[in-house]
């Protein structure tokens, strides 16, 4: 997935996923096809890619929903990527290196007519996903293997952790619905 990291301090990259520059024009696309089903369909390989840091503190993921938010507009199935980015980000700002002083996240975003996915880079440290029986805390995963239509942990070995999810246009865990 290429990518354009802001600078901390909210700035935002909107970036040509073919070069990498800011900032892009994205290709217009009279209707949503979705090419894994419509054969010799041309679409644009990604219809766009978005990135911004936040300081590590509790008050950012809120900035950062409103990022995501801004993005979405009235995408069908927005509130299931806001409520799996807030999960992600707060255990970015609550569990990772990233709340030491000084700390980041920082959420990335790519957009196709039929998916989503955003990436949250946080600065690593030890990894831990499990709840505790009744404990409320530790069950933020789950929501996100519930709502996400796949998602998964990426380190790069170095302190740098990536937690990344999709959704897809049509509806969550094979239930029925309209998007």
């Amino acid at each position: 997935m290429p990518e354009t990291r802001g600078q901390v301090g909210n700035q935002v990259s909107d970036s040509s996923p073919s070069t990498g520059t800011a900032p892009a024009t994205r290709p217009k696309t009279p209707a949503a096809v979705d090419p894994r089903t419509t054969v010799g369909a041309v679409v644009p390989a990604i219809a766009g890619t978005w990135s911004q840091s936040f300081p590590a503190t509790p008050d950012q993921v809120r900035e950062a929903r409103q990022f995501l938010r801004r993005l979405l507009g009235d995408w069908a199935r927005g509130d299931d990527a806001l409520a799996c980015l807030s999960e992600i980000a707060s255990n970015s700002v609550l569990h990772s290196n990233s709340r030491r002083p000084g700390g980041y996240f920082a959420v990335h975003v790519s957009r196709w007519p039929w998916m989503l996915r955003v990436a949250v880079e946080d600065e690593g440290g030890p990894w831990g996903h499990q709840h505790d029986g009744d404990d409320q805390r530790g069950r933020g995963l789950l929501i996100v293997e519930e709502l996400a239509s796949d998602w998964s942990v990426i380190s790069n070995g170095a302190g740098a952790r990536t937690v990344w999810f999709e959704i897809s246009q049509r509806s969550h865990a094979g239930l029925s619905g309209t998007d």
